[in-house]
């Protein structure tokens, strides 16, 4: 059964070339020094909240969190100093709203009508009276490309799962702005209805999928695979 999950939806929407590089054929990528910065700040505010489930105080939650994940994972100095700031945002606005975390770094799984199997992997769950709410850190410069399907897709795995009825309401949480929520939504079933309808469309897409054509745009000279997508296909040929 063919595992789809948002991300591999966005990328296939984005360009079907890439998503044939990085998920068929494996192609290496580049890391990028934006992509260790932001796996490093997810991985303090897991621990971080796991620590304050399990008990703890706001503060030893955050220091016990940031002094294991530094052991773990490499950064350089100036990426603390860069992140130093988020953290303490973080301290500062937690539970602003008085919700209670329930979950962090919550993986789902669930099958879509018989025919493709959908994982992902939830930031942080939090209950507030009859609510469950739905947090996805970003640690991006910009909200502009952010969409409510991801958010409209953990809702339906929600729906799925533990919390069939209770009110779901979903948000992105930008991290480099203060923890600042953007595309706040009440999760409705119409939201999952098309979510789950844009799944299983790009699914049977994907599964049909020969020609694997570029959509040639701007940042291809960015792209990790422009050399080998170049050689492929020369420029007057790009569709």
């Amino acid at each position: 059964m063919q595992g789809i999950s948002v991300s591999r939806v966005k990328l296939y929407e984005e360009c079907p070339r890439k998503y044939r590089y990085q998920y068929i054929d494996k192609l290496p990528q580049k890391k990028k020094s934006y992509f260790i910065l932001g796996s490093f700040v997810h991985k303090v505010l897991e621990r971080c909240i796991r620590y304050i489930i399990s008990g703890d105080n706001i503060k030893d939650a955050m220091r016990s969190a940031f002094q294991h994940t530094r052991q773990d994972t490499p950064v350089t100095d100036v990426m603390l100093q860069e992140l130093k700031p988020w953290l303490r945002d973080f301290m500062q606005t937690w539970n602003s709203d008085g919700a209670v975390p329930m979950k962090a770094e919550a993986n789902f799984n669930f099958v879509l009508e018989d025919r493709f199997r959908v994982r992902g992997i939830i930031d942080r769950i939090d209950r507030n009276g009859d609510e469950v709410h739905v947090i996805d850190y970003k640690t991006s410069r910009s909200a502009q490309r952010l969409d409510e399907f991801q958010l409209a897709v953990y809702g339906a795995a929600l729906r799925r799962g533990r919390y069939p009825k209770e009110p779901i309401v979903a948000w992105f949480s930008m991290v480099r702005f203060g923890f600042k929520q953007q595309k706040r939504m009440l999760v409705s079933d119409k939201h999952i209805e098309q979510a789950l309808q844009r799944l299983y469309d790009a699914g049977e897409k994907i599964e049909q999928e020969q020609e694997w054509l570029v959509n040639r745009t701007f940042s291809c000279q960015f792209c990790d695979f422009f050399q080998q997508c170049f050689t492929e296909s020369p420029a007057i040929a790009w569709s």
